[in-house]
């Protein structure tokens, strides 16, 4: 029997595999291990920080990069990853954000194919200088306008890019392993003398870390809260000295370990969601499926997911209004629909693949 010739596909601007931070690379793990793939081979660039990782899977060509920090760090190890995909065979190129969205316009008149997650709304973290806020700005306007595939992970993005600019495109959430949650939140499923708060996040302002940290470091607040994720400049600046005066807050810095992470997460009893500019966020999604009450930012990305089924925020006083009333414990998470789920989220990849 002849052999089917595999589609290669790049995946581009991830950290790499295996996964550990990010629903990039969250993203790409699930797509590459979906039994529909069997017919496509997948190149991923790597940092080179995970060289010595172990990533058994037949479909993927990984390669290793170093990649420097800060943005022009970043844009370069995302070109040389591209570049590096092409001379592989990638004739398909999925990004991960509009970072690069400067070369959409070359790739395709090289006849190449364009996947781009546009993400959230980049230029408006507050962690970025005036210049690279300018930069992503014209990322935005170039995806906008290129003719590449466009996906949106929320409905709000996908309104805003419709708006502003008429560029229409996929509806892709991000997801979380269902059965996996389900069955470790069996497991983990303990009684516990202690009742606490997790948050799981970057320490980003955007992501309202510091109102969490100020809301349950009130006097008046006797609940515990667990901080998990990597460190940043802003969080070791404003919030470390913080939690540094309080004997409630716990900072755990990041847990890679998938079964030990969400054993902490299913043994909380609250889950507070901070994330602000982003489209869908995993972390959320993952918090619907554990099945815990969720207190969110009042925005309209964490709405679109939980609905009429979470509690919101604007500031920490209000965080703390919500803590100290317990009005928490009166809320449950909502039932997500089949699109939040990773098999539906391979399979809208899969049929951009074949357009």
């Amino acid at each position: 029997m002849k052999d089917i010739k595999k589609k290669k596909v790049a995946l581009l601007c991830i950290r790499g595999l295996p996964a550990q931070y990010g629903a990039y690379d969250q993203t790409s793990h699930e797509l590459v291990s979906n039994k529909e793939c069997v017919n496509y081979e997948f190149i991923v660039p790597c940092d080179k920080t995970m060289i010595d990782s172990i990533y058994d899977r037949k479909n993927v060509l990984r390669f290793f990069l170093k990649k420097r920090d800060g943005g022009i760090g970043t844009i370069l190890y995302g070109v040389k990853g591209t570049l590096i995909s092409i001379i592989n065979g990638a004739r398909t190129l999925v990004f991960f954000g509009y970072g690069l969205a400067p070369i959409f316009p070359l790739l395709r008149l090289f006849g190449l194919k364009v996947i781009c997650n546009v993400d959230g709304i980049e230029w408006k973290r507050e962690k970025w200088s005036f210049l690279a806020k300018s930069y992503f700005k014209l990322c935005e306007f170039i995806s906008a306008y290129s003719p590449i595939l466009r996906v949106y992970d929320a409905a709000a993005i996908k309104k805003y890019y419709l708006k502003k600019y008429n560029a229409n495109g996929t509806l892709i959430f991000y997801g979380s392993d269902t059965e996996e949650l389900k069955q470790d939140n069996h497991e983990n499923d303990m009684t516990t003398d202690e009742e606490y708060a997790i948050v799981v996040m970057r320490m980003e302002p955007e992501n309202n870390i510091l109102n969490i940290v100020n809301a349950f470091a009130n006097s008046s607040v006797n609940m515990n809260l667990k901080i998990i994720g990597p460190s940043t400049n802003f969080f070791e600046k404003n919030c470390i000295p913080v939690i540094n005066q309080s004997e409630n807050i716990n900072y755990l810095g990041p847990i890679y370990d998938r079964k030990t992470l969400i054993k902490v997460r299913s043994n909380a009893s609250l889950y507070v969601h901070g994330h602000s500019v982003g489209g869908t966020n995993p972390t959320l999604v993952e918090a619907c499926h554990i099945g815990k009450p969720i207190v969110a930012h009042n925005n309209q990305f964490n709405k679109e997911v939980l609905k009429d089924s979470g509690l919101f925020f604007s500031s920490a006083e209000d965080l703390t209004e919500i803590i100290i009333k317990e009005q928490w414990k009166n809320i449950l998470p909502p039932q997500l629909s089949s699109d939040y789920a990773w098999c539906t989220i391979s399979q809208k990849y899969i049929t951009l693949f074949e357009i």
